[in-house]
């Protein structure tokens, strides 16, 4: 089985490069297309953070937005069969000023994909996925502490997995794109 994953900033900004992954090139503004296309994961996912949100009355409602905004760009950006996890962020934004820690996400996320790869392996039935379990990370558009904890979290999830499968880990970043002047 092969899952990939990629915490992600804010999409609004990002332009339009080439991105080269092998013998794969493709003209995009997300890494995550290429990746994709690239290595055919079963599962995607995405991580946006809930400082994305514009609206909402109650935390559901700004988590809700938020997804909504990422599953837009993804949507646009040719992203295929991805599942999205909005995770508590932390700063003050234009809308808003979201409180709390950094480690906030880090707990938040570990629990959450640790959820989803129970639901994959449940739904595959963890004996009948191979004896091999790929996972990729897609670290070019994550926002500056979401880099590092997601690896964290996967490393750490991946390294119990690797008690009862062989497991390969790989990490990918790129330089993102510079505004033009």
């Amino acid at each position: 089985m092969k899952i990939l994953i990629a915490p992600w900033g804010n999409p609004s900004a990002w332009q339009e490069v080439t991105y080269r992954f092998g013998d794969v090139e493709d003209n995009s503004k997300s890494s995550l297309k290429i990746i994709q296309q690239a290595i055919q994961p079963d599962k995607t996912i995405i991580i946006g953070l809930d400082t994305l949100a514009e609206k909402g009355e109650d935390y559901c409602e700004v988590k809700q937005d938020a997804e909504n905004k990422i599953k837009k760009y993804a949507d646009n950006f040719g992203i295929e069969n991805y599942d999205v996890l909005i995770a508590p962020g932390v700063g003050t934004f234009p809308n808003g000023k979201f409180s709390g820690s950094a480690l906030d996400y880090y707990y938040y996320i570990i629990s959450k994909l640790i959820s989803k790869f129970l639901k994959f392996f449940q739904k595959d039935n963890l004996k009948n996925i191979g004896d091999k379990i790929e996972v990729h990370l897609d670290l070019t558009h994550g926002l500056n502490y979401t880099t590092v904890l997601t690896y964290r979290a996967v490393r750490e999830i991946l390294q119990t997995l690797a008690i009862f499968k062989s497991v390969d880990f790989k990490a990918y970043s790129t330089d993102p794109s510079l505004p033009r002047s």
